[in-house]
């Protein structure tokens, strides 16, 4: 029954999912977002504990009797105890189904003012931030570059023309760098949306292996890569190769701890397929987190303002850009200094998983619950 309240959540992501009782079974993506609760904190409550106005839920109890209604106007409370206004149509779902025990509740927010307001205003807040940020940061290389024009054009002789040139490189490539970075996160890369939908273990650790060999040259360094699965079914290969190989980006990227005990070095990669998601553990000893680094990534990112803040962290940020395509999240865990472990729990994409059902490379991937 679990796999198939992902696949409902999966399909009805702007639905409530109720049991016969009344109570909350699980909340779709969208009304998670509306009323700031998971599913997980309100699975087993009563539905009417969302719900601003009680007459309104009697009403939706008394329409169910029919098996379906339509269009009834109501407000949810928001985990800050505001009201939502929302339209709610439900029906039982053995109607549509062979699936029995539970209800359908679809929710449509309608326009409302205060909330819409709420939403602006946080949106543009971001974006103001943004903005001056970004201004602030590339202003800073142009403004050299002006400078080193101006002094190219004042020059008493050809022999500085060199050194001003050199430097004018230096700066241009600096903010070369910085715009390339921007334009990178903004890309929603096209290709991973043409994926599979089937993981190859086999070839994501090629990838991750090749990434060290090209970048990470300690001899005595381990590297382990477990799977208790050889393929997985249900997530997009792309984006996950992407988020692996970027995580290792930025841990090799970090300062080594010590030169003198390499085989103190080690990156270990765990990865456990489950019915309805996979979950990664990426350990990591022997190289050097900051308080600023362990600061910044203990909390919640504004991708674009942290990338021109905190550059280094630049693969970090990319890692956290495919995890949210992904629907997951990076929890870090920094036991010390030199030793950190970031786990991973991505959901089954069900209805991706739908459609490869229906291709006969199913037949030849196996996938372990």
């Amino acid at each position: 029954m679990e796999e198939v309240i992902g696949k409902l959540n999966s399909f009805f992501t702007d639905s409530v999912i109720l049991r016969m009782d009344y109570s909350i079974q699980a909340l779709g993506g969208e009304v998670e977002s509306l009323t700031e609760y998971s599913s997980a904190e309100l699975s087993g409550q009563a539905f009417s504990k969302i719900c601003a106005d009680q007459d309104s839920w009697m009403k939706i109890e008394s329409e169910l009797k029919q098996g379906y209604f339509a269009d009834v106007t109501t407000s949810f409370l928001t985990r800050e105890n505001k009201s939502v206004n929302v339209s709610i149509s439900g029906f039982y779902l053995g109607l549509i189904s062979e699936i029995n025990g539970y209800i359908i509740l679809k929710i449509k927010l309608l326009e409302d003012n205060a909330f819409l307001k709420k939403e602006l205003v946080t949106k543009k807040r971001e974006l103001d931030t943004f903005i001056y940020r970004a201004a602030h940061d590339l202003r800073g290389p142009l403004a050299t570059i002006k400078g080193l024009v101006n002094l190219l054009k004042i020059r008493q002789g050809d022999h500085e023309v060199d050194q001003l040139l050199s430097l004018i490189e230096i700066h241009a490539n600096k903010l070369d760098d910085r715009l390339f970075k921007l334009l990178y996160l903004a890309d929603d890369n096209n290709e991973a949306e043409h994926c599979t939908g089937i993981v190859k273990f086999s070839g994501i650790k090629k990838t991750l292996e090749k990434t060290l060999g090209d970048t990470f040259q300690i001899e005595h360094a381990i590297f382990e890569f477990n799977s208790t699965t050889e393929s997985f079914v249900g997530v997009n290969e792309h984006r996950l190769t992407q988020l692996l190989n970027n995580v290792l980006l930025y841990i090799i990227g970090l300062p080594l701890a010590t030169v003198a005990k390499e085989e103190k070095i080690s990156i270990i990669i765990s990865i456990e397929g489950l019915k309805t998601k996979l979950k990664i553990k990426i350990q990591a000893r022997g190289f050097l987190t900051t308080q600023e680094i362990r600061e910044v990534i203990s909390q919640p990112i504004s991708l674009y303002n942290d990338i021109l803040h905190y550059p280094f962290l630049f693969n970090y940020f990319i890692a956290q850009r495919e995890s949210k395509q992904l629907g997951a999240v990076i929890i870090p865990d920094f036991s010390h200094v030199d030793e950190q472990v970031l786990h991973l729990s991505i959901p089954v994409n069900f209805s991706l998983k739908t459609d490869i059902a229906h291709t006969p490379s199913l037949l030849e991937v196996s996938t372990e619950n």
